[in-house]
């Protein structure tokens, strides 16, 4: 927490964030509800994006790189989403004029059709921003409060994604940073923002730089690789398969059936953000296996977006290194040569 990194995000959480999220809500007060620029300011500023060309606030806790392509899948009109950037402003805006009765303004949120996509990830470090004593919970805190909860809390517990069970969330997280502090003489992790920079180092801890690995082969290979596998393993398979507006690099099917059983997105570098959107619309609409395959250098980029934006989906996702593809991919080959060349 003494190294200049460390310095940096505790400068970005009490700082930075607080005076930029402030301006905008006040910016936000005095803008018409249905303009453009205020619907804008709160999906692109008052939300927790991160860097990209949308952006008008770039927050430490980014949640959306484009919200609009991330809820394609619900096909909002201009209308719904003038309805959600209220919907969102209000929840802000009533929470700040009233922290106490937050739940209420929780509940009232999430009863509302256009909510669904917004959880505790993207919506409470808006919160913290504004009031520092009501933590940032995101995939980082759910992961780092379930390692440790049974060292610290002397018992297994977790902690929900759900917007509805935020404020159980922070019980939680201000008793195990209690006895953390207490256990341990961590005195600091009381304040919510180390708090946060703890749960970044930790879920980031033993992360060293992978040595160096073999070519990856391109695109079209893993995909010729993942088709004849496919083929190998009983499935039909397709190429560019299309899921609403997009294209999947590649789907297995099993035979009588037309919608996908495994979904195929291959990421060498670049917007892993796109890729998971595709495989989350995969998802939302079969309910098939998503696997985004890359190599060791990007794998973590890749788990820090699965975490951040689409953590409804991380238990059914797969992060798979083109490696462990190639050597299935070999030992099945070599099964299939071994029984034909036996006629077994």
């Amino acid at each position: 927490m003494s190294t200049e990194e460390g310095k940096r995000h505790l400068t970005h959480l009490k700082e930075i964030e607080p005076k930029e999220t402030r301006q905008i809500l006040e910016r936000l007060n005095t803008l018409p509800r249905d303009s453009k620029e205020f619907v804008n300011l709160v999906l692109y500023g008052l939300l927790p994006n991160g860097k990209s060309k949308y952006a008008i606030r770039v927050s430490i806790a980014p949640a959306f790189l484009n919200i609009k392509k991330f809820f394609a899948r619900f096909n909002y009109s201009e209308k719904d989403w003038t309805m959600l950037a209220n919907l969102v402003y209000k929840l802000v805006k009533s929470f700040d004029e009233n922290p106490e009765r937050l739940q209420e303004f929780i509940n009232e949120f999430v009863s509302n059709r256009l909510s669904k996509g917004l959880q505790c990830g993207s919506i409470s470090p808006i919160f913290f921003a504004l009031k520092q004593d009501y933590p940032i919970i995101n995939a980082r805190e759910i992961r780092t409060y379930k390692e440790l909860s049974p060292k610290g809390l002397g018992r297994s517990d977790s902690l929900s994604q759900k917007l509805k069970d935020y404020l159980t969330n922070v019980r939680k997280l201000k008793e195990f940073a209690k006895v953390m502090a207490e256990k341990f003489g961590f005195r600091e992790i009381t304040d919510m923002a180390y708090l946060d920079l703890f749960c970044y180092w930790y879920d980031e801890k033993g992360k060293a730089l992978p040595p160096p690995s073999p070519r990856m082969p391109s695109h079209t290979e893993i995909m010729e690789m993942l088709l004849e596998l496919g083929k190998i393993e009983g499935y039909r398979v397709e190429k560019e398969f299309r899921v609403n507006r997009e294209r999947l690099d590649v789907v297995w099917m099993r035979k009588m059936r037309e919608r996908p059983d495994v979904a195929f997105e291959v990421q060498k570098r670049g917007d892993f953000y796109a890729a998971l959107v595709k495989l989350k619309e995969a998802w939302d609409k079969w309910g098939c296996i998503s696997v985004l395959v890359t190599d060791e250098r990007q794998l973590e980029n890749a788990k820090r977006w699965l975490g951040r934006a689409f953590h409804e989906m991380e238990k059914d996702a797969r992060l798979v290194l083109w490696s462990d593809i190639k050597e299935w991919y070999e030992a099945s080959k070599k099964r299939k040569e071994i029984k034909e060349r036996l006629r077994l």
